[in-house]
C-alpha cells in the first residue's frame, strides 16, 4: 500500500525531478534485457547480489542483498528495486531495509548504460547501471557534505 501511494505521488513529482521541461528519456522494449539475470559480486569484504526480472514493457523488478563480511553470513542489507515507467518518465525506485522508497529519474540511456538521478536526495544523487564485457557494473555517486563520492559494484552472472 505504501508503494502504491508513493507511485501516485511520484506521478506528480517525476516531471519536476526530471528537470522541468526536459524531454523524457525512454527505454524501448528489450533494450535493457542485459540487466535481467542473477548477479553476484563482492564489495568491501561483503558478498553482494542483485536479481532482475521483467514484469512487462513498463516494469522491471529486482532484489539486492549485501551479506556476509565481518565474519557473518547474515543478510544485513535488503533492497527491493524497481525500474518503472511513470507517466512519460522512467524511474529507478529502491526500497532499502523497508525504509521509504526513493525515486531517481532516468536521465541517460545509451551504450548499455542507465543513469538515474535525484539531485534532491542526500546520497547518492545518481544510481547507474552498465553492461560491460559480460559483467554488470553498478555505481552510486554524489555529494556527501563537500566531498564527491563514488562507489563501484561489479557483478558476474550466476
Amino acid at each position: 500500500m505504501k508503494l502504491l501511494r508513493f507511485i501516485t505521488i511520484a506521478l506528480l513529482v517525476v516531471p519536476s525531478l526530471a528537470g522541468g521541461g526536459k524531454e523524457p528519456v525512454s527505454i524501448s522494449p528489450g533494450s535493457i534485457n542485459w540487466l535481467l539475470n542473477n548477479w553476484q559480486g563482492t564489495f568491501d569484504g561483503s558478498n553482494i547480489s542483485e536479481t532482475w526480472k521483467q514484469v512487462n514493457d513498463e516494469l522491471y523488478i529486482g532484489q539486492g542483498f549485501v551479506y556476509g563480511g565481518f565474519g557473518s553470513a547474515d543478510t544485513f542489507v535488503r533492497e527491493d528495486l524497481r525500474i518503472q515507467k511513470i507517466a512519460n518518465y522512467w524511474a529507478f525506485i529502491p526500497v532499502i531495509n523497508e525504509q521509504p522508497p526513493v525515486l531517481f529519474t532516468l536521465v541517460s540511456h545509451e551504450n548499455n548504460t542507465l543513469i538515474f538521478e535525484n539531485k534532491e536526495h542526500d546520497f547518492p544523487q545518481r544510481v547507474c547501471y552498465a553492461y560491460e564485457d559480460g559483467k554488470l557494473h553498478a555505481w552510486i555517486e554524489g555529494q556527501k557534505g563537500k566531498k564527491t563520492v563514488k562507489e563501484d559494484y561489479w557483478y558476474e552472472k550466476q
